[in-house]
């Protein structure tokens, strides 16, 4: 699931810039889970729906619908390339024990080269590779870029789409994961979002 899932390993990030990742910054506390999305123990995958289509040069392919409801533990936007203008931000998702508002205080998340590295305070929950997803958001449109841009670590969000198969206009290929358990290179998901709900 991405870059570890970018733990899926950045051996080789560097420290990151005060803006590389965004905190609660103000001391308040993480707000609760709501209640439906705590019972989803991990993202559900099923059978895509619908066909091919095109978004900022690039075709997208959909290989598996997706929902997945969590915290958000880290996310980050990138602004430059080609496949940033399709995929602008990058979000680690934590679910499961991850989502629980103390796991805010055991980890802190890095981003970078569209990777991430946990740095633990303590030792990690018992699975907690399994329980965290570095995920490459394509917005489908400009209302779910912008509702992605407001999002800030420690929100509780949900997240409705497809996971894809994305090739560009020079023929090159950034195809998703599609599962919850592998870790390094290709490891990620890549998800054309299509509706998104946050609770802060």
């Amino acid at each position: 699931m991405g870059g570890m899932r970018g733990w899926k390993t950045a051996a080789g990030c560097v420290a990151l810039a005060a803006l590389a990742w965004c905190g609660l910054g103000d001391g308040a506390p993480a707000p609760e889970m709501p209640a439906a999305w705590a019972e989803m123990a991990e993202p559900a995958q099923g059978p895509p729906a619908g066909g091919a289509r095109s978004l900022a040069g690039w075709s997208l392919r959909p290989l598996a619908s997706y929902r997945a409801a969590g915290r958000v533990l880290g996310i980050r936007r990138y602004w430059w390339s080609d496949v940033h203008a399709l995929a602008p931000f990058d979000l680690v998702l934590g679910w499961g024990a991850m989502a629980g508002a103390g796991a805010m205080s055991s980890v802190e998340i890095e981003q970078e080269g569209r990777w991430f590295v946990p740095r633990w305070t303590g030792p990690p929950p018992a699975g907690a590779s399994d329980m965290m997803a570095n995920i490459h958001i394509i917005p489908a449109d400009g209302w779910v870029a912008g509702e992605m841009g407001r999002l800030r670590r420690g929100d509780c969000v949900m997240l409705e789409g497809h996971l894809v198969d994305a090739t560009g206009p020079a023929g090159e290929t950034w195809t998703s994961s599609l599962s919850r358990s592998d870790t390094g290179a290709g490891a990620c998901e890549v998800l054309l979002v299509e509706r998104v709900v946050s609770a802060r």
